[in-house]
């Protein structure tokens, strides 16, 4: 290409020699042509030839893209996460060691099962070994069989620590109790009166017989006495021998009256007698009544002791440890040592839905929750459906539940370990559409609001 600049400077100097006008227009349109002549034949960038294609392709692309994008309208909301039958906590009632630890994380365990020990004065195993004992002896004593009660005292009982008075109180009744057993004295002075009274019954048996047969003799005796007082009164028979008859008469009826006496007596007798052994069976069913009183109230000095140093199952589950926990480590009043997680169960969450958003949310409706224990970039998000609404309203708006379909786990595949009361924010997704619709939406209202504004 020629270079232009030595002419262009020639021609615009004002000292250049050269002064013709026609030569000037020539050689200014000469330049010109030259210029055009490089524009025309220089070929354009790849960016000046299919710039303009390249970015509308960009912007169909971009177009197309936004309905494949999903953008809902969301409604934010905060609740808890709550179960049906959620996961029962073991705490610890005293501080102490931790002296024994059975169980490991996600073990099975059963309701009432030993789980752990906390430091005791007494020794663990001797306590549990009497209170399974004193159990056993409550059933016997109930059903009666008090002969075995000694069978289930071969324990070991040197180290009860602080349920030692409570045993020595239960032996205590448990002597006194064997009065009223077995060959005890009560018993066996019982059994003599009762002896006795059946002795007195057989008397008093023979002098019942005796009066009948008295008074059947009276009956002969009075009628053979009327008989002699008629011939006495016919004058056959002397003063004398009538009141003979009399005599013997009288003293047979004296004879009556003192038998009848005698019965009563007898009967009397034996209603006290009775009566004693009705006190003796009294204080020998008082003697069991209190004896089970005691070992109700022995039972329950151990239950106490078992509920605070021993860690139990409280229902049928699997074990989740609260945090990290050894043997001899130091736990607090109060502190939670465990979980038992019921082996089946169901989660979900509980919301309160604001007035202002009531018209808008229904049941069916799917939710996405986060949890803000668990960041979202890291567990990602739990799905759910709103499943319940309540028809009526409180301080703080509607309660409604959402199903959890897929249990804890999130998006990204991880579990959100369950935690009651645990804190949620919620999105419900009201109107599942696409980002292009929206922008259609976007514009036609904007479109509306134009044509409201010209009209007014």
């Amino acid at each position: 290409m020629p270079n232009v600049d030595p002419i262009e400077d020639e021609i615009i100097d004002d000292d250049s020699p050269i002064n013709n006008s026609d030569n000037v227009d020539m050689n200014r349109l000469a330049v010109r042509n030259q210029v055009i002549r490089d524009i025309v034949s220089l070929n354009p960038g790849f960016i000046v030839r299919y710039g303009l294609t390249f970015f509308a392709s960009i912007l169909l692309i971009m177009v197309i893209a936004t309905w494949f994008v999903n953008y809902p309208d969301l409604i934010a909301t905060n609740g808890s996460l709550q179960a049906t039958n959620p996961p029962t906590k073991v705490v610890a009632k005293v501080q102490g060691k931790l002296t024994q630890l059975f169980v490991k994380e996600r073990e099975i365990v059963k309701q009432g099962e030993i789980l752990g020990f906390v430091e005791s004065v007494g020794d663990p195993y001797e306590i549990l070994g009497v209170l399974s004992s004193l159990d056993t002896i409550r059933l016997l004593v109930s059903n009666g069989d008090d002969g075995r009660i000694s069978n289930f005292l071969n324990i070991k009982t040197d180290n009860l620590g602080q349920t030692q008075s409570g045993y020595q109180s239960f032996i205590s009744a448990y002597l006194q109790y064997k009065q009223a057993i077995g060959n005890g004295i009560l018993v066996q002075k019982l059994k003599l009166l009762k002896e006795d009274y059946d002795i007195t019954q057989q008397v008093n048996a023979n002098v019942v017989q005796q009066e009948q047969k008295q008074e059947e003799d009276f009956a002969i005796a009075k009628q053979q006495f009327l008989a002699n007082q008629k011939l006495f009164n016919d004058h056959i028979i002397s003063t004398f021998d009538f009141n003979a008859e009399k005599s013997k008469i009288i003293s047979k009826e004296l004879g009556l009256e003192q038998l009848k006496s005698t019965i009563i007596n007898a009967q009397s007798t034996n209603i006290a007698k009775m009566q004693a052994i009705l006190d003796l069976e009294n204080q020998i069913s008082q003697a069991r009544e209190t004896f089970l009183e005691v070992i109700n109230s022995t039972l329950a000095t151990f239950e106490e002791w078992k509920k605070n140093y021993i860690l139990t199952a409280p229902i049928d589950g699997s074990v989740v440890f609260a945090g990290f926990f050894q043997v001899n480590q130091l736990v607090n009043a109060g502190e939670v040592i465990l979980y038992v997680s019921p082996l089946s169960t169901s989660f979900f969450v509980q919301i309160n839905i604001r007035q202002s958003d009531f018209g808008e949310i229904k049941p069916g409706q799917k939710v996405l929750m986060s949890f803000p224990s668990y960041p979202v970039e890291k567990f990602g998000k739990v799905k759910g459906v709103l499943r319940f609404i309540s028809d009526i309203a409180s301080d703080s708006g509607y309660y409604a539940t959402i199903a959890l379909p897929n249990g804890l786990t999130t998006t990204f595949g991880k579990e959100i370990k369950f935690r009651d009361k645990l804190s949620v924010q919620c999105q419900i997704i009201t109107r599942d559409i696409r980002l292009f619709q929206r922008f259609i939406y976007k514009g036609r209202g904007m479109l509306q609001g134009v044509a409201n504004s010209s009209q007014r």
